[in-house]
Formats: C-alpha cells, structure tokens, sequence
C-alpha cells in the first residue's frame, strides 16, 4: 500500500500526513451493520447519538474502578426489542425493523453473520444484500470495518466522492459509477486509501 500511495502524489502526501493510520474494526459483523445503519443517510453527529443511546439503553453494563462501562448490545437483546422501543431511541420505524432484521439473521442458523468471515468479498456482499435495508454502501463498510478486507470501497459514500473530486477534480461533482471507475488505480488497496482519505476530510 505505501508503494502504491507514493505513485500518487496527492494520495502520498495524505498517507505522508497521517503515516501509519490502521483501520478501526468492530467486535462482530452484527455490531458492523447496525452501525452503518444506524448511520444511514443521517450526519454524523446524530449517529453518534443514536448509537449512544442504543447502547446505552440495550447493551451490557459493567463497573470497573468507579467507571462505568458499555459493551454493544448484543442480537438476542436487539431481536426482542419491541420496534416502538427502538423509535424512542430516535430511529426512524424502517431503522428500527432493519436493526431488527439484522439482529435475527445474527442468531438465527450456526455461526449466524459471524460466518462471512470465511467467504470472499463477492459473496459477503451477496449475502449481506439480501438483508433489508443492506445496500452495497453498507455491505462495503461491513468489508471494511467487521471482516477487514483490504480492497473494500464505498463508491455510494457521498463524503468520499466529496474529498475525491476536491483533491482530484478541482471540486467537479462526480457520481458513484465515475468514482468506482477512478478507484481502480488503488486496487487492491482501496480500504486503505478510503480510511486515509476520511481521515484528511476531518
């Protein structure tokens, strides 16, 4: 990857900026989808509100040295939740049936969604898809942060079209198909060229 960034003079002084960057995971894929749904289409800030309130409310709770601690809820909590419940979390009636949708596929069958670790990207993304309220933006972010997979690219994320065509482009809006076309030159590295680039955004 740091070869392939020097080749790139606008990707290599990102990764020059913020050398040595590695990429955050989640615990599960189950705690993956729900965050990249609850973050669905809203800004950020109110995610992270959401996801408080969520874990706050329906995840497991331990003191430790006078701190308390939370873990992320786990899917037999979240399938049982009733949907009006979740809604007073501040997730919208879709949100909360997908969160719900989600937390079932996590138990339901052996291994549930922990068993897409052993399958490659196509079939993950496959699979993930056909969960609803799952499209390929979250399905890519699921590569990303649950399985970890080098060459995961969210082309739909408008925040990553943004600070591409800003340091590509000279500002020129460009759609998801141009961005995944563009991309390609950082195959197979494309996770990491997304979370550098994140990164310079903030």
């Amino acid at each position: 990857f740091y070869t392939l960034a020097q080749g790139d003079p606008v990707l290599g002084h990102v990764v020059e900026s913020f050398y040595g960057l590695h990429l955050p995971h989640t615990a599960t894929v189950f705690e993956a989808l729900v965050l990249a749904i609850l973050g669905q289409q809203i800004a950020s800030s109110v995610a992270r509100i959401i996801r408080t309130l969520l874990i706050e409310t329906y995840g497991p709770y331990l003191s430790f040295n006078g701190q308390g601690h939370y873990a992320f809820p786990r899917p037999e909590t979240l399938h049982t939740a009733p949907v009006e419940a979740l809604r007073r979390l501040k997730l919208s009636q879709r949100k909360a049936e997908y969160v719900k949708g989600i937390a079932l596929a996590a138990v339901d069958g052996p291994g549930g969604l922990e068993s897409l670790h052993q399958l490659p990207d196509a079939e993950v993304v496959k699979l993930v898809t056909a969960l609803r309220g799952v499209g390929h933006w979250t399905a890519q972010w699921v590569l990303v942060r649950a399985l970890g997979r080098p060459d995961a690219f969210p082309s739909g994320d408008l925040a990553l079209q943004r600070v591409i065509s800003k340091l590509y482009f000279n500002g020129e809006r460009l759609g998801q198909e141009r961005i995944e076309e563009f991309s390609q030159r950082w195959s197979p590295y494309r996770t990491y060229v997304t979370a550098y680039l994140f990164t310079a955004l903030r």
